[in-house]
């Protein structure tokens, strides 16, 4: 199964050093992809034949100035979609937000996603964040605006709305002006962020427990050009996810190989708060916080803790053969709907096959359904 998104961390430089970034971006943090690089794995990943989407991130993607939109250009090109993820630190005014996004407008740039919360605002004021969003909107790009999320915090989606020309567009137009808030997570050792049960990836939450889109979908090149098999928050902090130097090989070489992995497809599959449940019913001497609130925080437990790693190494060879049939399973099921111009997506893996369909193009007569879900 190849990957449907190449997601190319661009650099670690950042405007912001927002505090427990998940990948500690900051302004010191000078490295980059070479301009030549970028434009070689947008090439490599348009020959793949099931890559859809070109997401450009950090770090601080906009840093890059004209590079950035010659590299947007050259996905368009490629009948490539494209998406720029930022924390708006160019929108000063309206103005000068609209003169910034018109060129990556003209070069084909078709989303743009605005990171802001507690922790942004630091660094980036909540002015720029509306004059982005506002920019974004009215020169027809897709939007989304994603708001940290914990326990305690004093900026919320309610607070941003309360700017009258902000809100009277999310009002209006509300899936055009998309608002989400997402948790926030502690990446350092010792840290806690609290959060409201309500986002707990436990049994009382089960619609949050279910098979990772992400891992195997995504192929992530970062600043040092590692080849990457996820893009989630923990990744960094995972080197078995780091599978090859980008550089030096092929993207198709080693995209045709990173699902040969069994755990990656299991994570895949049933996403890792229900491999870890299946690890405490072969082992109940098995502890586990089902406070986490992110799938990642429950990945990185499972590669770190030596008592889940060792418990996968024994129990893993018992259910190879249900793994490997359902990968398969899902895998001719993607490749059958790509062709006819669909996309896939899991939506509770671990109870069996079960699907959402998103259409691309209408299937002839098919009921075209409809997808919200946003990254």
């Amino acid at each position: 199964m190849l990957p449907k998104t190449l997601t190319l961390l661009v650099t670690y430089q950042c405007t912001a050093a927002c505090s427990q970034c998940c990948f500690g971006c900051t302004p010191e943090k000078k490295g980059r992809i070479p301009q030549d690089r970028i434009l070689s794995y947008i090439d490599q990943a348009a020959q793949f034949g099931t890559v859809l989407n070109v997401v450009f991130s950090g770090g601080e993607c906009f840093l890059l100035g004209d590079d950035l939109v010659e590299a947007v250009g050259r996905a368009t090109a490629h009948g490539l979609s494209t998406r720029c993820v930022t924390n708006a630190y160019w929108a000063v005014t309206l103005e000068a937000a609209q003169k910034r996004l018109q060129p990556l407008v003209d070069a084909g740039l078709r989303e743009i996603n605005i990171s802001t919360g507690d922790f942004h605002l630091e660094y980036v004021p909540a002015d720029r964040v509306r004059n982005g969003a506002i920019a974004a909107y009215a020169a027809g790009l897709g939007f989304t605006m994603m708001v940290e999320t914990r326990s305690e915090r004093s900026f919320t989606k309610e607070v941003l709305l309360q700017e009258p020309v902000f809100r009277k567009i999310h009002e209006t137009d509300p899936e055009g002006m998309r608002i989400r808030e997402n948790v926030w997570i502690p990446m350092e050792e010792g840290c806690q962020i609290n959060h409201d049960a309500v986002h707990f990836r436990n049994r009382d939450n089960p619609h949050l427990m279910k098979g990772c889109h992400n891992i195997l979908r995504n192929m992530v090149i970062t600043p040092d050009q590692d080849y990457v098999v996820c893009c989630g928050l923990t990744m960094d902090q995972i080197p078995e996810l780091h599978i090859a130097d980008a550089a030096r090989k092929p993207l198709l070489d080693i995209a045709s190989h990173a699902d040969e992995d069994l755990l990656r497809q299991w994570i895949r599959l049933d996403g890792p708060e229900h491999i870890i449940e299946y690890l405490q019913s072969k082992d109940p001497t098995l502890a586990h916080n089902w406070n986490r609130v992110h799938p990642c925080e429950n990945c990185r437990d499972i590669f770190h803790r030596p008592d889940l790693r060792e418990a996968v190494r024994k129990f893993l060879p018992e259910i190879e053969g249900d793994i490997a049939l359902r990968y398969h399973l899902l895998s001719a099921a993607e490749g059958f709907l790509q062709e006819l111009g669909a996309d896939v997506q899991e939506v509770g893996m671990a109870d069996g096959l079960t699907t959402k369909l998103t259409a691309k193009k209408p299937m002839p007569g098919a009921v075209v359904p409809t997808n919200t879900l946003n990254r």
